[in-house]
């Protein structure tokens, strides 16, 4: 039987990964089918792994020298007296900005109407477009009130906020520590149930798996960190009211990529054109685009994409599709499913194509062998003539 010709190879091999890719989107869509039904159940889950890759560094760094459960439980105390001191210092000063801010919302958008009416640039531009912007902040925070007002409604008449409060409180936590006690017990089972020749492919497959989600989870909480400081030390810095309110926002948005910074720019900018003229709110704009380019091209870089592998257009699409899903928590799980993905079809396109230097062995073969075929030849030519 013929070999298959390089070219043929070739298409063998993306017709292979199309139809990974193929599978996946089917399977991607029954399971988003199925867990929308569980959406509660699944929120917990998601929530107890980012928490438990979260902390598992410290673990693992005091396992090496504690038992385990020691490790667990040292790091809990810690974390427990670190939020509890954080809390203490900065959660009163968050409710009363908040409250504070909730009464001047009026104002703000009132103030914001006169100033960005006057601006030289929004009077040249068409009524349709000066109406858009002038209006915009009142919409945005009016469909944000109606949007928290929808939810604790839905909330009240279902009966779970105290339900909701209490998971994320003890449940999580609670079942972030059975997932770090028992991990290693879930990989061996993991491997126990692959056939004997693929277990080594296997084991390195769920390391390089376990190594991403690590990284992408710490590095998206330290980024998120990251720019919720930067734009409170900006909005402090240009004398912003409410700085240390929109920061935090800021901060918690960027837990999605790309979404921090450019989350905390409309009430940052409202706030700082009716407040300090549209000259500050320009500068706030200018500022906060600095900050988006920084995480985007320095911060991001060094922290995530080194190990997640996405560009920024399949980050994107990825946060799309899963928004589009499974609405919140397909923006937190898209970047890494799709990461998983990516990995998985690298190993079956790197199993499934011979490397260079094994190509080249394989030609140099069939090119001795085509020689020794013609000297075979030769000889016998020879011998027969004699």
């Amino acid at each position: 039987m013929e070999e298959p010709l390089p070219g043929q190879r070739q298409l063998v091999y993306a017709l292979q990964v199309a139809g990974l890719i193929a599978a996946g989107i089917y399977i991607l869509s029954n399971i988003a089918a199925f867990l929308s039904r569980i959406e509660t159940f699944v929120a917990i889950g998601v929530a107890a792994i980012f928490f438990a890759y979260a902390i598992a560094p410290a673990v693992d760094r005091l396992a090496r020298s504690y038992p385990k459960r020691l490790a667990i439980t040292v790091v809990y105390v810690a974390m427990v007296l670190l939020l509890g001191l954080g809390g203490a210092v900065v959660i009163p000063g968050l409710i009363s900005s908040a409250s504070a801010f909730n009464a001047d919302v009026p104002r703000v958008v009132a103030a914001y109407h006169q100033q960005v009416a006057a601006m030289p640039l929004v009077a040249e531009l068409p009524p349709k477009l000066q109406a858009a912007i002038v209006q915009a902040p009142e919409r945005a925070f009016a469909a944000l009130g109606n949007f928290g007002a929808e939810a604790a409604t839905s909330a009240f008449a279902f009966g779970i906020t105290a339900a909701s409060f209490v998971a994320f409180i003890i449940v999580v936590p609670v079942l972030a520590i059975y997932l770090l006690l028992e991990i290693d017990t879930i990989r061996r089972a993991a491997l126990r149930l692959t056939p004997v020749g693929a277990r080594l492919p296997a084991a390195r497959l769920i390391r390089e798996i376990d190594s991403m989600l690590g990284s992408f989870i710490r590095g998206q909480l330290t980024v998120a960190a990251i720019v919720g400081v930067m734009v409170t030390l900006l909005l402090l810095a240009l004398h912003v009211p409410y700085a240390l309110l929109i920061g935090v926002l800021a901060g918690l948005f960027d837990v999605v990529p790309y979404v921090g910074a450019v989350a905390g720019w409309l009430p940052a900018f409202a706030i700082s054109v009716s407040t300090n003229g549209w000259q500050n709110a320009l500068l706030v704009t200018l500022g906060i685009i600095v900050i988006n380019q920084i995480e985007g091209n320095l911060v991001v870089p060094r922290v995530i994409s080194a190990k997640v592998g996405l560009s920024p257009l399949t980050v994107i699409v990825a946060l799309f599709v899963g928004g589009e899903l499974l609405g919140v928590l397909g923006l937190l799980v898209a970047v890494p499913i799709v990461a998983v993905f990516r990995i998985i079809a690298e190993k079956v396109v790197d199993e499934a194509t011979p490397s260079p230097d094994t190509e080249a062995e394989r030609l140099r073969a069939e090119d001795q062998g085509t020689r020794a075929k013609g000297l075979h030849a030769k000889s016998t030519g020879l011998s027969k003539t004699r």
